[in-house]
């Protein structure tokens, strides 16, 4: 592949091989989803995203010969922090590559919920590197991001887990960051 002059950029009149076309493709608008608590501040349009399972199959399907690499799992009181890397055979030129991402997930449930929903959310990050079709332009001018409450109802006193200090301060820091 030539490296592309100053002026063929300028134009836009770029080489680019099947690979490069396909990764740059816009992917289909019945496979995005829309977050369910996070809104475009400039006009409230909900923020779309590509779920995991779409990404998976993109994955399969362009890169028959990949995989997926946990490197690191961060967990600090109720959060986890995933960072990890995909491998990938690149199928013009049979040469491993990687792209590498970072995902995050708080849960008061309990750690069984927020490291896979971090997980996925690494794996997610880390394909929209690869490209368009991965997501990766998807609500992109979304300004400030806005949480919405999942609801107005009254917030309800939390029980008594026990006399731990810590436990308590964690309690009150959400209660604070819920108001």
């Amino acid at each position: 592949m030539k490296i592309p002059t100053l002026d063929q950029l300028i134009k836009g009149e770029i080489e680019v091989d099947e690979l490069t076309r396909l990764l740059e493709s816009e992917p289909p608008k019945e496979w995005l989803k829309s977050h369910p608590l996070a809104r475009n501040q400039k006009n409230g349009d909900p923020i779309l995203y590509l779920p995991i399972e779409r990404v998976d199959y993109l994955l399969r399907s362009i890169f028959p010969s990949h995989w997926w690499e946990v490197k690191d799992v961060g967990i600090h009181q109720n959060s986890v922090q995933v960072t990890g890397r995909i491998l990938y055979v690149n199928p013009l030129t049979g040469k491993v590559q990687h792209s590498d991402g970072v995902g995050g997930s708080i849960s008061a449930v309990g750690m069984e919920t927020a490291v896979p929903i971090a997980e996925a959310n690494a794996k997610k990050s880390a394909a929209k590197k690869l490209g368009k079709i991965f997501g990766r332009d998807l609500s992109r001018d979304f300004g400030e991001l806005e949480i919405e409450p999942k609801s107005e109802t009254p917030k309800a006193e939390p029980k008594q887990i026990n006399d731990n200090p810590v436990v308590e301060r964690i309690i009150k820091q959400i209660q604070r960051t819920r108001m």
